[in-house]
């Protein structure tokens, strides 16, 4: 999904999915907000649901994504409307073959960190919501080996650009399961080997979100 998104998409998926950033937050965010604090994403008090300022830790593979945009110091990431990035958004998601889910990427981020970490004051702290919710909510839906290809998927080499693209995925957890959705195309290989199992040919997935639907 990351590879098949453009250029104005792509740095919002990568923000959504591996900082999880609220939709609202993400149409807010500027480019300034994404560079002023070394390796974190500030999500100042104005742009933030709750009216609180946050850092979000950037991970490594986020900071691969977003390094072709440095160059970007500010302005808005996207310039449009909310209706039209829902569009936009909602036919890469046909495109990709993906299930669109309200604020999936953040509940997906959610899930996953949360399993990475097991520390729901720290995943809290990063999504700028409570530890109630995220150990109610984000508990058992994913193992920790799943987390940690998640927050390792990385943007494709330049030379392998498009067969990655067709068969990058990322998968959304479902009771500590993964739901095995397609093989790679022309590349011949499984992006999963079985719900549990990442092949070592591929260990990228298809962003999709968890079944939860919590803010």
């Amino acid at each position: 999904m990351l590879e098949a998104a453009d250029d104005a998409l792509r740095p919002l998926i990568a923000i959504g999915g591996l900082a999880g950033l609220r939709t609202a937050e993400l149409l807010r965010l500027d480019w300034a907000d994404v560079w002023r604090v070394r390796g974190h994403i500030e999500v100042t008090a104005g742009k933030s649901k709750t009216r609180q300022r946050r850092l979000v830790e950037m991970h490594a593979a986020l900071a691969g994504w977003l390094n072709p945009f440095r160059q970007r110091k500010a302005g808005k990431l996207w310039t449009g409307h909310e209706i039209t990035f829902q569009q936009h958004f909602a036919a890469l998601c046909q495109t990709a073959k993906v299930t669109r889910k309200p604020n999936g990427l953040r509940h997906a981020f959610c899930t996953y960190h949360f399993a990475l970490h097991g520390n729901e004051n720290l995943t809290a702290q990063q999504a700028g919501n409570a530890p109630a919710m995220i150990h109610a909510y984000y508990k058992g839906l994913a193992t920790k080996k799943e987390a940690e290809a998640w927050f390792a998927v990385k943007p494709a080499k330049r030379q392998h650009a498009r067969c990655m693209m067709r068969g990058s995925l990322w998968l959304w957890p479902r009771k500590s399961k993964f739901i095995p959705l397609t093989k790679h195309g022309s590349c011949g290989r499984l992006a999963t080997q079985d719900s549990t199992r990442f092949s070592k040919a591929s260990k990228r997935s298809r962003l999709v979100s968890p079944r939860r639907n919590v803010t």
